[in-house]
């Protein structure tokens, strides 16, 4: 997701590194979704086509807008200030949306930001914790 987003007069930014609290939530948020593990991309599949599969899942799965308030911050607040409890009034305040052109810059900064975030962060979180399965592998002690 790049840049801020404006909603009925209030803006967001993206969320950047944040806190493990947001992590085990938006890792909750999405396999509640379905979408761990990974769905692959699919042959001759493009990423606009794989992020709007992940949308569409997203959305029959109900939890396109518990994503919105795990990748979005009302501007002025730092990632690190992400509760759960600001997710849900980040989810609350956008669902009554009625501008069509917000719906589209709400749906077009979400595709992005999961093209982004499956392209580059999960990528980078895997990494981390296969790093600490191999490290605890090497201690029996350890679990």
């Amino acid at each position: 997701m790049e840049g801020e987003l404006v909603i009925r007069g209030r803006t967001f930014a993206p969320i950047g590194e944040s806190t493990i609290e947001h992590r085990v939530y938006t890792t909750g948020v999405l396999a509640e979704a379905g979408l761990l593990p990974l769905p692959d991309l699919q042959p001759g599949e493009t990423k606009g086509d794989y992020g709007l599969r992940i949308y569409v899942e997203l959305c029959k799965r109900k939890q396109y807008f518990p994503l919105l308030g795990a990748l979005l911050v009302p501007a002025g607040h730092d990632s690190e200030a992400w509760t759960p409890e600001m997710a849900r009034e980040t989810e609350a305040f956008i669902r009554p949306t009625v501008d069509p052109q917000e719906q589209r810059a709400v749906e077009n900064a979400v595709l992005s930001a999961l093209i982004a975030f499956f392209a580059q962060g999960i990528s980078s979180y895997l990494t981390s914790l296969g790093s600490s399965e191999r490290e605890n592998a090497g201690d029996p002690g350890r679990e």
